[in-house]
């Protein structure tokens, strides 16, 4: 069985710039909140980070203190086994439910297990496929 748990996440909105990612950063080091995932788009002159910090909440508070503009969003954390097709048997599997996976991103690190971070149209019904 896959380990799928519900996650949140915050993203942030940021203008481009040299140095903006260890500007985003500097605060929740400080604090020494962890940043367990990270994931980051440029469009045109903005930065879409998406951060899984170990307190929300507190990193939330810290961004807006600097200024930075940040919501709370949903994830789902799929702890897959490191295997070849692993993931491809997941997207599958929502796709034949007909859940959209609007982004994802995963991590390796030469270990039994992955960590995947997904967002999709449905994620109840997303986790229940997942874990069935």
């Amino acid at each position: 069985m896959i380990n799928a748990e519900e996650r949140k996440a915050v993203r942030l909105r940021v203008p481009q710039a040299v140095g903006q990612l260890g500007r985003v950063l500097a605060p929740v080091a400080e604090a020494r909140i962890n940043v367990e995932s990270l994931n980051t788009v440029t469009v045109n002159d903005e930065a879409y980070l998406t951060v899984v910090p170990d307190n929300n909440r507190k990193a939330i508070e810290l961004w807006e203190k600097a200024g930075f503009l940040c919501e709370e969003v949903n994830l789902i954390g799929l702890e897959l086994p490191n295997k070849a097709g692993e993931l491809a048997t997941v997207a599958n599997r929502l796709g034949q439910a007909g859940i959209d996976i609007r982004y994802c991103y995963a991590s390796s690190r030469g270990t039994e297990n992955n960590w995947v971070f997904l967002s999709t149209s449905n994620d109840q019904e997303a986790l229940r496929q997942i874990r069935s």
